[in-house]
């Protein structure tokens, strides 16, 4: 059972070590001396080590007591950086980035959820090791494993599974230390469940989402299915789950939007409101062009006019991605990546899909441009996803499903579509590689040769004014130039 004490001195008590961590132990010109976490007893029995750490305590105690007193004293917290928050970046980032690890203090040791045996050091201390290479909520989900023992058996287990398959473990899930780590997780969660107040606690959201974590991770999506259905049971017990501590929402919408991805499926739950707040963008800051078809499908039934909100967000992803991307940092930011794309996933999720009869209906051609939208903002989302080094599995499949269905159906669509049309015939042809969007080069050429009379660099130009990611599409620009006029010159019978 999770003590509530220590989860909490495990999570809080970590943060504020850690700022005063950051704001106090500076590196002296004299260099670093290192402390083996395995081996923690070398504080102790080396004397050379323990000099060391006096001499610079003291050294720092001296610069503090020369220093000047400030004027004022506030009862509240400081920052952790003098340095003030990069433009457009949550007031969360800069706890997220001083996630506090094993080297950096030693009460997450003392205050760990299972035992703090040597082989649990080595494992922690891998993770941090490697934590200055950017992996994907990993620094984040260390913090969080640190306050609940089911979740952190996962860590420990995946951990342990990781350095096995470096050892040339080909089947390391038959290795019994990692069985005993995802064993005693599940044990544990077994327990909780049977608990009616321990079921709905935040460690046990906590130790389902770590599973659901690691069935993402190795691709078994009936696990995610079967986690996802638990988490949504246990969120309507406890009346939902937006009281949840940061970054829990967060990843509760990543781990719902990425299966419901795969699946092509509506997601289970609602989407946080504090992430989705200043997310969209005015539709007086959008490019004129989509300024004026969103003003005409305003005016239009709901189920077109939703049409309307999806490329309203896609084009505020746009902007941000645009502004940001010239940045290598800019791709390390994995929540805030997630509440960036998330709520424009969500939506696209969530909108309609076609009927079965939608091709009797009058309306068949809304219907389907409606649903050629939809699965373009998704493997725009699939692309940016894989480029801020999230999963990004379903990319395939989507892929497919908006082929097929412009193969079969985009001549059905009326004239009065002309600019939606373009626009994701472009953006779909150019998040193709070279060979598979045949099926896109040919439905341009017939824009070109249609009633507008324009040149295929005109219709890319269209589509440019409207909504445009230049890292994703300006560089294949020339490339689909070729094919479509090479395709003109064939369908000539030249």
């Amino acid at each position: 059972m999770e003590e509530p004490g220590r989860a909490s001195l495990g999570r809080k008590g970590q943060e504020a070590v850690g700022r005063s961590a950051d704001a106090q132990t500076a590196p002296s010109t004299g260099g670093f001396k290192f402390v083996n976490l395995s081996h923690p007893e070398s504080l102790y029995t080396d004397e050379g080590i323990r000099t060391e750490i006096r001499r610079h305590v003291m050294k720092d105690i001296g610069q503090q007591r020369r220093r000047r007193r400030p004027k004022a004293k506030s009862s509240k917290a400081t920052r952790a950086s003098d340095q003030p928050p990069a433009e457009g970046t949550p007031s969360t980032r800069s706890e997220n980035n001083k996630a506090v690890l094993p080297s950096q203090s030693l009460v997450p040791l003392v205050s760990l959820p299972v035992e703090a045996n040597a082989r649990v050091r080595e494992l922690l201390h891998f993770n941090n090791a490697s934590s200055h290479i950017y992996q994907p909520l990993n620094k984040v989900w260390f913090q969080l494993a640190l306050t609940d023992a089911g979740a952190l058996h996962v860590t420990l287990g995946n951990t342990a599974t990781f350095l096995a398959k470096l050892k040339g473990d080909d089947n390391p899930m038959k290795n019994p230390e990692i069985i005993n780590h995802f064993s005693s997780s599940v044990m544990l969660l077994r327990r909780r469940l049977t608990s009616p107040t321990e079921s709905v606690r935040e460690g046990t959201i906590a130790n389902i989402l770590a599973h659901i974590c690691f069935s993402i991770r190795h691709g078994d999506w009936d696990s995610w299915s079967v986690h996802m259905y638990g988490l949504r049971l246990i969120s309507n017990l406890r009346g939902g789950l937006v009281d949840l501590e940061h970054p829990m929402p967060t990843l509760i919408l990543f781990y719902d939007i990425a299966g419901s991805m795969v699946f092509d499926c509506f997601p289970r739950f609602p989407l946080p409101p504090d992430i989705l707040a200043g997310r969209t963008r005015s539709i007086r800051d959008v490019p004129y062009r989509l300024r004026a078809l969103l003003v005409q499908i305003e005016q239009m039934p709901p189920y077109i006019s939703v049409v309307g909100d999806a490329l309203q967000m896609l084009s505020s992803v746009a902007d941000v991605i645009n502004r940001g991307s010239h940045s290598a940092l800019f791709w390390e930011k994995d929540i805030d990546a997630i509440t960036l794309l998330g709520p424009c996933i969500h939506l696209l999720l969530s909108m309609p899909r076609l009927p079965n009869d939608f091709d009797a209906l009058p309306q068949a051609s809304d219907l389907i441009m409606r649903e050629m939208l939809r699965l373009v903002g998704l493997l725009i989302m699939s692309r940016l996803k894989a480029m801020f080094g999230l999963p990004s599995s379903e990319q395939a499949a989507i892929q497919a499903k908006l082929s097929d269905l412009v193969a079969r159906h985009a001549t059905s669509l009326e004239e009065r579509h002309y600019e939606l049309k373009s626009w994701a015939l472009v953006t779909a042809a150019l998040l193709q590689s070279r060979g598979e969007r045949v099926v896109y080069v040919q439905e341009i050429q017939g824009v070109v040769s249609g009633m507008f009379n324009q040149s295929p660099r005109e219709v890319i130009e269209l589509a440019e004014e409207m909504i445009w990611i230049n890292i994703l599409e300006s560089p294949n620009v020339e490339s689909l130039l070729q094919e479509v006029n090479l395709f003109a010159i064939g369908d000539d019978g030249f």
